[in-house]
């Protein structure tokens, strides 16, 4: 497991996977609504941070 990230389910770890993800095709400064299209708001707040951290990672795998 990622240091400095909680215990997560499979599950779990998808959508922040995929929120990631979605975080990337939108690009830099994305906003909490464009990512409501897509994901709930209990989602948004639950793994945002994680899945900034994640789409940080998949952007620049060298720095992280």
């Amino acid at each position: 497991m990622e240091t400095g990230m909680q215990e997560r389910t499979q599950d779990e770890l998808k959508i922040i996977s995929s929120m990631a993800d979605t975080m990337l095709d939108l690009g830099e400064g994305c906003t909490e609504e464009q990512l409501a299209n897509r994901f709930t708001r209990a989602e948004i707040k639950t793994y945002s941070e994680e899945a900034r951290t994640v789409a940080y990672r998949k952007a620049d795998p060298i720095a992280a």
